[in-house]
């Protein structure tokens, strides 16, 4: 009687023991493979596959979705018209290559042993000419620097 009960329990929990491990292949395979698509900055098709994994029952997909859901909400940025995009970046250039033409010319004026205003006014040329060389040097210097760095 014993051995029967023994077959047919097992009969019984061995096909379900089977499902069940199969379950647990597939949640740990998705995964596997939800972790490769991360690592391949695939984010959209990761959370996808965090959430098949959640539904077999994984314990650490549910963490995962969670956090990686925070996280693209947190980075989901406001599309900007590249056109104006560009116009912000030369107001902001020109501004910069602005300012630092007006700090060149100061620094150098405290450098010297005279003043840069007095000379200009008394039409001395050769500091116009010096000024003017510093603006082209810093003007160019600035503008490959923020062109080279948009691109």
């Amino acid at each position: 009687m014993m051995k029967t009960f023994v077959l047919v329990m097992g009969l019984v929990f061995l096909p379900m023991w089977a499902i069940a491990a199969d379950v647990v292949s597939d949640e740990n395979a998705l995964f596997a493979q939800a972790e490769a698509a991360l690592e391949s900055h695939s984010y959209e098709q990761a959370l996808a596959l965090y959430k098949q994994s959640a539904e077999l029952g994984h314990p650490e997909a549910q963490k995962l979705i969670v956090e990686m859901e925070d996280i693209m909400a947190a980075n989901a940025a406001v599309p900007i018209s590249p056109m104006l995009l560009n116009f912000l970046y030369a107001i902001f250039g020109g501004f910069l290559t602005l300012f630092f033409m007006w700090l060149g010319c100061r620094i150098f004026n405290h450098s010297v042993g005279f003043d840069i205003n007095d000379e200009l006014s008394r039409g001395n040329v050769a500091v116009g000419l010096m000024i003017m060389g510093i603006f082209i040097g810093i003007g160019t210097a600035l503008g490959l620097v923020i062109g080279l760095g948009l691109s």
